[in-house]
């Protein structure tokens, strides 16, 4: 078992798809943060409602 953190995004999946492989489960929990922030780029507007309209019209 390595403690090398990897750093790029192929490194991290292969360091967890290794310790799936190991099938031990408290060594691929700790490549889990207890606590994380999600940040999303995409600008989202929130929802609009649907526009009036005059009964009879």
């Amino acid at each position: 078992m390595s403690s090398a953190v990897p750093t790029t995004t192929r490194a991290v999946v292969e360091e967890l798809l290794r310790r799936i492989g190991e099938g031990d489960p408290e060594y691929i929990a700790e490549m889990y943060a207890e606590q994380g922030d999600w940040v999303s780029s995409a600008v989202v507007p929130p929802p609009r409602a649907p526009p009036r309209r005059r009964a009879g019209v």
